[in-house]
């Protein structure tokens, strides 16, 4: 139901011309969804930048999920959300392209850049030198996806080989992204090098 919910959102999006807007539209179908289930304590929003204390930045991200509890926003209009809260983020593309996946590695090196602590967020399997296991800072790093530009014969395969290949034009390790999730056809783990195909399972969304 809430798969169905999010696609009937991103087909009233799709009757807007304007492009931002459309975007917009999208981040928030899937930001409002989050908001109704996390507990208080997390805060859900579209738009924002996050800087650490170095005033380095992000650029725009589709959806931030920070600590609410602990950390105020640092700028409410932009919005800029201090490195030190920031807990994962989500990027939407409307449809999954090369192109996408460049963009998002490249945004994924600009989160890598960040220092929340004076300190880098942790990849998975690549910890701080010198840091005990609870040290370890991470930033959850996810690709949204309503659709994607490629065949459904072999599409795991295919979609991993061009993740492959938009990491190393960034210069970054896939590992940089979690999770790349196609809504209509399934789900891949860069850090494990695992996927799964949407006609496999109930609900790739779900996981």
């Amino acid at each position: 139901e809430a798969e169905q919910n999010l696609l009937a959102a991103f087909a009233k999006s799709q009757k807007t011309k304007h492009r931002g807007l459309k975007g917009n539209a999208r981040a928030k179908s899937i930001a409002d969804f989050l908001t109704a289930r996390f507990p208080a304590a997390y805060g859900v929003a579209t738009g924002a930048e996050v800087v650490d204390y170095a005033d380095r930045r992000s650029g725009e991200i589709d959806i931030v999920i920070f600590d609410k509890q602990r950390n105020p926003v640092v700028s409410a209009d932009p919005l800029w959300i201090a490195a030190e809260t920031l807990l994962a983020y989500i990027e939407v593309k409307t449809k999954l392209t090369e192109d996408e996946l460049k963009k998002s590695f490249i945004g994924a090196k600009q989160i890598n850049a960040l220092r929340p602590f004076k300190k880098p967020f942790t990849l998975v399997g690549q910890p701080d030198a010198g840091t005990t296991d609870n040290e370890h800072l991470r930033c959850f790093r996810t690709v949204f996806a309503f659709g994607t530009n490629l065949g459904s014969q072999d599409w795991l395969d295919s979609e991993w080989s061009r993740i492959k290949k938009a990491a190393a034009s960034a210069s970054v390790t896939p590992a940089s992204i979690d999770r790349v999730l196609v809504l209509n056809r399934g789900m891949l783990n860069p850090p494990s090098r695992t996927g799964t195909d949407q006609f496999a399972v109930s609900s790739v969304f779900q996981q």
